[in-house]
């Protein structure tokens, strides 16, 4: 991480690297198993989205 971060605000990055982390997974498995459809995928991707918003805000750094 490119900030000194307080526990606090690591845990919360971590917290929020992870549930990316799980709805990326679950998006490409949706992808492959053709299991959601386009709306649900573009639901996950837009959580995403958010998720990368907030690590970005409390780390400085992307998450992809």
């Amino acid at each position: 991480m490119t900030r000194l971060l307080t526990q606090e605000q690591e845990a919360e990055a971590d917290r929020v690297a992870g549930e990316h982390a799980t709805l990326r997974d679950r998006a490409a498995a949706a992808g492959y198993g053709n299991k959601l459809s386009d709306d649900d995928v573009a639901e996950l991707r837009t959580e995403m989205s958010i998720l990368s918003s907030q690590y970005f805000d409390l780390t400085g750094e992307v998450l992809k």
